[in-house]
C-alpha cells in the first residue's frame, strides 16, 4: 500500500533539499478531473478521505458521481510536466466518451498523460484504440481496491490479452 504521507526531497547540485515533494506530485506537475464522487467506493480511498473531510460530499452520496462541467469544459494548452487524469475519480464506462473527449484534448497539444484508473478492459481498449498515436505520451497506472479490503474482482474488469497496438 501507498502511504500518501511520504515525501520525497530532491537535492540541487550542492546536496542541500530545496523542495519536497508529496502526493500525486510525485509522479505528475499537474492534475486533472472531472467528476465529483466515484462508483467503485474503495475502502482505502485517499480521494474519498479527503472529499469527506472537507465536506463536499457525505459518505452516502460520495459514489454518486457528478460531471463538473466548469473542469470538463476547461481547455488545454503545453504544459511542462505530465498531466495525471484522473486523480480523484476512475475512468468509468459510464463517462468513457467524455474522457475521451478530454484526454484527446490534452494530447493533441503534446502533453504527456500519466492514466491512473481501475483497469476497465473496454475503456483502456477504447484509449488505446483512440490515441495509439499518442502511445509515446501515455503512461498507465492502474489501481487496486474496492469496498472489501479482500475483494479484487471487478465485472468488466481484466488484464489478459491486453495491448496497446502501434
Amino acid at each position: 500500500m501507498v502511504n500518501n504521507n511520504s515525501k520525497v526531497t530532491k537535492s540541487n547540485s550542492n546536496g542541500k533539499s530545496n523542495n519536497n515533494v508529496s502526493g500525486t506530485k510525485e509522479w505528475a506537475g499537474s492534475n486533472v478531473n472531472f467528476i465529483d464522487g466515484c462508483k467503485h467506493d474503495c475502502k482505502y480511498c485517499y480521494a474519498k478521505a479527503a472529499t469527506l473531510r472537507h465536506k463536499r460530499k457525505t459518505p452516502a452520496t460520495w459514489s454518486d458521481e457528478v460531471i463538473r462541467y466548469d473542469r470538463f469544459n476547461k481547455g488545454f494548452g503545453k504544459r511542462g510536466k505530465t498531466i495525471m487524469f484522473p486523480s480523484v475519480h476512475d475512468i468509468h464506462p459510464d463517462h468513457l466518451s467524455e474522457s475521451l473527449d478530454i484526454l484527446g484534448r490534452m494530447l493533441v497539444k503534446g502533453n504527456r498523460v500519466l492514466i491512473v484508473s481501475k483497469p476497465h478492459e473496454d475503456c483502456i481498449r477504447a484509449i488505446c484504440r483512440r490515441f495509439s498515436k499518442y502511445r509515446d505520451n501515455i503512461l498507465f497506472r492502474f489501481t487496486i481496491g474496492s469496498a472489501n479490503s479482500f475483494s479484487h474482482s471487478y465485472p468488466g474488469i481484466s488484464l489478459d490479452g491486453l495491448y496497446c497496438p502501434s
